[in-house]
């Protein structure tokens, strides 16, 4: 569903652009010739940025966590890339976690197996207090 929706809404402009020119009498057929593959190429570049960007797999090892999007997950050439664990923080939705120098928020919404991914992230979080501290 969430492939389709893109290109829903970048088709939604050029299918009532050319229902107001058909309905005034003007060619539409050029319009569609153009107007599709530019909704076409917005849809894609969308779906694209969204699958970069929403994280589906959280990998922990000791102090060391990777957080990979659907895109590196799918891809076999994309290794995970381990960063230390800065910070954790919960928050209303979930948790706010601060990997290297990126932060990520983490919803509870989009992980059926909540606790299990909680417990692991805290227990890398305090094995690098326990690292700094000592």
């Amino acid at each position: 569903m969430e492939m389709v929706v893109p290109l829903g809404i970048a088709m939604l402009p050029i299918m009532i652009g050319t229902l107001v020119a058909m309905l005034e009498g003007y060619p539409v057929l050029s319009v569609l010739y153009v107007g599709f593959p530019i909704a076409l190429g917005v849809s894609f570049f969308w779906t694209w940025l969204k699958l970069r960007g929403q994280i589906c797999e959280v990998l922990v090892s000791g102090e060391k966590v990777s957080f990979r999007s659907i895109f590196a997950a799918s891809t076999p050439q994309i290794g995970p890339e381990w960063k230390l664990l800065i910070d954790l923080r919960r928050q209303e939705s979930g948790l706010l976690v601060t990997v290297g120098l990126e932060q990520f928020v983490i919803h509870a919404s989009d992980w059926p197996n909540w606790s299990t991914v909680v417990d692991h992230l805290q227990a890398a979080y305090r094995l690098q207090l326990e690292g700094t501290a000592g």
